[in-house]
């Protein structure tokens, strides 16, 4: 079972028990499937106050992909801390998935559902890629001819590891252990090449 989300529900963010809603409903059902109704009965609140907060469906999920997004930024800072670009990436694809593993859900609709809700939502799903963008950069220092590489290193690194993620997350399973392994063969594969990927995936 899922454990419940630990978003705050004061201050600004009085609405967030509605966010988790949100983020629960498309999960299980997708996004195409949910309607405003949908959420409020999962909150516990009539309808009119989610829409106190948000105009419309679309409004809803883009605050709550945000969330998510903050939960997924705020699990890698707590994990990933100064030292040698590998152990960074180790510790920060570990803490990725075992958010994931103990809340697919999550996964789901960051990854997955995000696809359903329109033009908008892929462009703050970019938005969020990018955020990952410079640790990634760093291989360029650790790799023997870093300078060398393209300019789109980054981007195909981390899109092949997202690829998997969201290929587990499409068939409702995470097994956080092989998952690791293969996002980080994928993050490591362009930086470092086959032989040095294998190694650095070894690490304990």
């Amino acid at each position: 079972m899922e454990r419940g989300f630990a978003y705050p529900r004061t201050g600004a963010d009085e609405g967030s028990h509605v966010l988790e809603a949100m983020v629960k409903v498309v999960a299980e059902q997708g996004y195409a499937s949910v309607d405003l109704e949908d959420v409020a009965e999962r909150a516990g609140v009539p309808v009119q106050e989610v829409s106190r907060y948000y105009d419309d469906k679309e409004a809803c999920f883009m605050e709550a992909f945000d969330l998510v997004v903050a939960r997924v930024a705020a699990q890698i800072a707590e994990h990933v801390t100064p030292g040698e670009w590998p152990d960074q990436i180790r510790a920060g694809v570990g803490a990725v998935t075992e958010l994931f593993t103990a809340e697919p859900g999550l996964a789901r609709v960051a990854l997955v559902e995000v696809a359903a809700v329109g033009p908008d939502a892929m462009h703050r799903y970019r938005d969020a890629l990018e955020l990952f963008h410079p640790a990634l950069e760093r291989g360029r220092e650790y790799a023997e001819r870093g300078v060398e590489l393209p300019e789109g290193i980054a981007t195909m690194a981390l899109g092949a590891a997202i690829t998997l993620l969201v290929e587990e997350s499409q068939e409702r399973r995470l097994d956080a252990e092989r998952l690791k392994g293969e996002m980080l063969f994928a993050l490591f594969l362009p930086f470092l090449g086959p032989e040095q990927a294998r190694a650095e995936v070894a690490v304990v």
